[in-house]
C-alpha cells in the first residue's frame, strides 16, 4: 500500500492570501472546504480510503464499509496497530533525506522531493 506523509503546514499554506487572495468569497469557501476534506482524508487512519473518496463525491460504495485493499483496510484486516508496526524502512528513508540536507531544518516538500528522487547518500 501507499504511505502518506504530510504535515499540518502542508494544509495551512492554502489558507494564505497567496493562494486565495484573488478568489471570490464563494471560491475561497470552496477551497477551504476542499482543503479541509483533504486534511481529514490524510489524517484518518481508521476509515476506508476508497469509501472516504466516494463519500466526498456523494457516492455509496457497493462493498460496504471496507474495500479490503486500501492501507487502512489492510491494517484493519491484519489487526496491525501502529503501536506494533515496524517503521524502520520509513524512518530510514526520512532520516536519509534529513542527512542529505546536512541535518539542517528543511521543508516537508524538500524532504519529500529528496526521498522521491532517490538522491539519498
Amino acid at each position: 500500500p501507499c504511505e502518506m506523509y504530510c504535515s499540518e503546514q502542508d494544509f495551512k499554506k492554502y489558507d494564505s492570501d497567496f493562494y486565495t487572495g484573488k478568489l471570490s468569497e464563494t471560491a475561497k469557501a470552496a477551497v477551504k472546504e476542499s482543503t479541509s476534506a483533504l486534511r481529514n482524508f490524510a489524517n484518518n487512519h481508521e476509515l476506508c480510503r476508497r469509501k472516504q473518496i466516494l463519500s466526498f463525491f456523494h457516492e455509496i460504495p457497493v462493498w460496504g464499509d471496507r474495500c479490503g485493499t486500501c492501507d487502512t483496510c489492510m491494517r484493519h484486516k491484519s489487526g496491525d496497530l501502529d503501536l506494533k508496526r515496524d517503521f524502520r524502512d520509513e524512518a530510514s528513508l526520512v532520516l536519509g533525506a534529513v542527512a542529505a540536507c546536512g541535518y539542517k531544518l528543511q521543508s516537508t516538500t524538500k524532504l519529500l522531493n529528496i526521498m522521491g528522487s532517490g538522491d539519498i547518500g
